[in-house]
């Protein structure tokens, strides 16, 4: 069980990176997409079409981004494939963190990261898989629940015993 308390939030790492350097507006934010939709006023933009985003060392790609503004200040934004792809190598972690879902949503507000539709975190063989997975940056807490015919599924490699009498 120890190794899961270091595992997940090294997971999630590479998840929650993306929200607060895009939120903060730190170096460059890129979107590539075939379409784009832009509604200031409204304060939502949506891009389609093999999207990319790309942010210092973070790549998410997918069929749909849905970016919403409200007045308030707050982001929600919502990366939508079949599947989304997240990829980012934090600079302590031994490889990268590859995360995928039909839908990936975070809100500013809630400070919550959502993965829905076959939710699946890896890093090397370490991976966590579910319906849906809930992180919770504020109180840093995570839930991950099956669907109708998927269960909740952490993998955690043994560690390696070859010197074991």
């Amino acid at each position: 069980m120890n190794k899961l308390n270091r595992l997940v939030p090294l997971l999630l790492t590479g998840l929650t990176l993306l929200p607060t350097t895009a939120l903060a507006q730190t170096g460059r934010l890129t979107v590539d997409a075939d379409r784009a939709e832009l509604d200031e006023s409204q304060g939502y933009s949506v891009y389609s079409g093999n999207v990319q985003l790309q942010q210092q060392g973070i790549d998410l790609t997918g069929d749909r981004l849905t970016i919403r503004r409200p007045s308030n200040g707050q982001l929600r934004a919502t990366m939508e494939g079949q599947p989304a792809r997240l990829t980012h190598t934090p600079d302590n972690a031994d490889g990268p963190i590859t995360a995928t879902a039909t839908s990936m949503t975070y809100d500013t507000g809630s400070r919550q990261l959502t993965l829905e539709g076959g939710a699946r975190i890896e890093r090397g063989a370490d991976t966590l898989s579910a319906g849906k997975i809930e992180y919770n940056l504020a109180d840093q807490r995570m839930r991950a629940a099956g669907g109708d015919s998927e269960r909740v599924r952490i993998t955690i490699p043994a560690p390696d015993v070859s010197n074991a009498p």
